[in-house]
């Protein structure tokens, strides 16, 4: 049995259904990469000399608390005790977040896409999502290209890649799992990019790379590699475990039998096509090795206690279990004043999330159930209560009701104000011609 957090009312809130939140909205799999990542972070921010203090520590660690309506210290001992984890668990997922705020102010986050995307172009879903996404982009402007237009940009990328026969061609596509109509998809989304003088200073591109991001599961696991690859790398280099170079031979030339090229060209346009150069694949090609090597000794990565612990004391567990409480207090209300949703409403309820996530047939929820580990009845009990949510803001937030907050609250009545004269004052200037 889950273990309860607290009470709201007499209904209690487990740990279990904080994760089912977080797990449905997203978050769990964030969380646990954060969790994972901190140790990187750390590193990272000792070798960059970025130290943070104890006062600002201890501020940042009382604003979440008051977060949580932990104001009390024997509160906040409970909070611990029934989550399982230490003070020390708490106060290191505190230091995190503070040398992630200090670092992202250093250095943006804007490569974080870029980086990532140079390792993503060879997953086929990945890769047709941005494509389309671009060559919609590129409609939206009116970008028109023509076939013998498409025609030559093909060319001149196979002469580029060095494939100047059929059969290296078709071993390219083999391996990308890419058939010729998604290559001139690839090729009209490319050419595209190039007359679309916006793309990237607009940031469009990036909004793009961040949609097929969170969209693909795949993505996160890849993410997650990239991020144990570093810290495997330096456990290794710690440990004194090595990749000589027979093994990186062995493994490369396996990959390129597996993939059907069967040449240095065809390797070497496979590795521009997936847009890695020659030491990026090393590197990932080290740290699948090293993951054999890690399997087979006593020498532990990660202590998988610490990294669930982690994400108990994360911001991320805290938002959830915020979200709970709210939806809790509602089920409450609802159970007290006879108020039920039918089974159809359920049925509704469940079709509108399956739809929000993208889930449009049986097998794609299936298979996201599979990969985020939610069982048939965590999803029933997020939807139940997510439907008496819906049921009750139908109920209360009606016309009178709008109209009663704005007369008794003076802030929102000048921001509906505001808003409303500028939606007027829009409204007359378009009806104005206007010359320069």
């Amino acid at each position: 049995m889950s273990q309860s957090v607290l009470k709201v009312g007499n209904t209690a809130v487990t740990v279990d259904n904080i994760f089912t939140f977080m797990k449905i909205n997203g978050n769990y799999e964030n969380a646990q990469r954060y969790v994972i990542m901190n140790e990187v972070i750390k590193d990272h921010a000792k070798h960059a000399d970025v130290h943070v203090d104890d006062d600002t520590l201890q501020a940042f660690s009382d604003l979440r608390r008051l977060e949580l309506g932990l104001t009390k210290s024997e509160d906040m001992q409970h909070y611990l005790n029934n989550l399982g984890i230490s003070l020390e668990d708490w106060e290191d997922s505190i230091e995190s977040e503070l040398y992630r705020h200090i670092l992202r102010r250093q250095y943006g986050n804007s490569l974080y896409v870029t980086d990532v995307w140079r390792f993503l172009k060879g997953i086929p879903e990945v890769r047709q999502h941005v494509t389309q996404s671009i060559i919609n982009y590129s409609k939206e402007k009116g970008i028109a290209i023509d076939d013998n237009e498409l025609q030559e940009h093909s060319d001149a990328l196979r002469r580029a890649l060095g494939l100047f026969d059929a059969s290296e061609f078709n071993s390219l596509l083999s391996s990308l799992n890419m058939s010729e109509e998604e290559w001139e998809s690839f090729i009209h989304a490319k050419t595209a990019s190039q007359k679309s003088d916006d793309l990237y200073s607009s940031g469009a591109f990036s909004e793009i790379v961040k949609d097929a991001l969170a969209k693909y599961p795949v993505v996160n696991t890849l993410v997650s590699d990239l991020v144990f690859g570093k810290i495997m790398h330096a456990k290794a280099k710690k440990n004194d475990i090595s990749v000589s170079d027979d093994e990186l031979q062995e493994y490369t030339d396996n990959i390129r039998r597996s993939l059907g090229l069967h040449s240095v060209n065809a390797f070497t346009a496979w590795l521009s096509a997936t847009g890695m150069d020659q030491l990026e694949f090393e590197y990932l090609a080290e740290t699948e090795i090293l993951k054999a090597k890690f399997a087979a000794s006593d020498i532990k990565l990660f202590d998988r206690s610490k990294v669930l612990s982690g994400i108990k004391a994360s911001h991320f567990f805290s938002n959830a279990l915020n979200g709970i409480k709210n939806l809790t207090a509602l089920e409450n209300y609802a159970n007290e004043n006879g108020i039920t949703v039918s089974e159809n409403d359920l049925n509704q309820e469940s079709d509108d999330i399956r739809r929000a996530l993208g889930l449009h047939n049986s097998e794609e929820f299936k298979n996201y159930m599979a990969v985020k580990d939610i069982t048939e009845n965590q999803w029933e009990w997020f939807v139940e209560r997510n439907t008496v949510a819906r049921k009750l803001y139908s109920q209360q937030v009606t016309d009178e009701a709008i109209l009663n907050y704005l007369n008794t609250n003076e802030a929102a009545k000048a921001e509906i104000s505001n808003r409303t004269f500028g939606n007027w004052v829009n409204s007359v200037l378009s009806n104005q011609a206007i010359s320069w």
